[in-house]
């Protein structure tokens, strides 16, 4: 029953032209459960239970919580956003998995696959509160877990800032269409790419750290690096300084 009341509310939405965003951004306030409740012929009173703040028994709390500020149509959508979301991120992970992404890459690939979201269900990601689902948040968190953190910066300060640019994204794609996910992903990459890489260090530190890198590739049965590959080691040297840490 779930999975229809979704499907109903996607429905709504594109049925609605008023509600369908042409650019612009503009935010959308999702339709009442009332409303869904009558395109799956059910009661009100159960949607309201299920998504309402008080949850009382339900075996599937919400994914908003017990905070009595959040309507139960907002938090209706917000789990329609995550239902929504979840086969993109499925897909993003598998291929981070099958092709051992750095943290770097996944980050760029799940930010891709964020905005290749919001692009196929803009009228979803603009509802009330507009921007990316809340699983989101959750993941950007386990990313910044990994991150090479420096002295001022901390994992919730690394994740809050993850989780910044992800909204930024999907607002990108919704203020105008015509962008790309590349480019969505562009406005965001030189920030997501200073909190994920790892702090300037020693000139031997940072080529031990690449050679390395290299090595491992090699020893795993990856003796020819892809262009890709070959570009990123090849940045990485170019922004080794010449003079840096030659000093006794």
């Amino acid at each position: 029953m779930r999975e229809l009341c979704f499907a109903a509310l996607m429905s709504t939405l594109a049925d609605d032209e008023e509600m369908v965003p042409c650019g612009g951004g503009k935010e959308v306030i999702p339709p009442s459960l009332s409303v869904i409740a009558r395109a799956v012929n059910a009661a009100p009173a159960t949607l309201y239970n299920w998504w309402g703040a008080g949850q009382g028994a339900q075996t599937v709390s919400r994914w908003a919580g017990p905070d009595q500020a959040v309507k139960p149509s907002i938090a209706f959508a917000a789990e329609a956003k995550v239902v929504s979301f979840w086969p993109y991120r499925s897909g993003c992970l598998r291929v981070a998995d099958a092709f051992d992404l750095s943290l770097t890459e996944l980050a760029c690939a799940y930010y891709r696959t964020l905005a290749v979201w919001t692009a196929d269900r803009a009228a979803l990601a603009s509802c009330r509160p507009t921007g990316p689902p809340g699983c989101a948040a959750e993941d950007l968190a386990v990313i910044a877990r990994h991150a090479p953190l420096s002295v001022l910066d901390g994992q919730e300060s690394v994740a809050g800032r993850l989780t910044v640019l992800a909204g930024q994204v999907v607002a990108a794609i919704l203020r105008d269409a015509s962008l790309t996910p590349a480019g969505a992903l562009d406005g965001v990459r030189e920030e997501m790419t200073s909190l994920l890489a790892p702090p300037p260090g020693r000139l031997a530190d940072r080529v031990e750290a690449i050679l390395t890198e290299l090595a491992d590739r090699m020893l795993h049965g990856d003796d020819v690096l892809t262009h890709a590959q070959a570009g990123q080691i090849r940045q990485a040297m170019a922004r080794v300084s010449v003079t840096e840490g030659l000093r006794p």
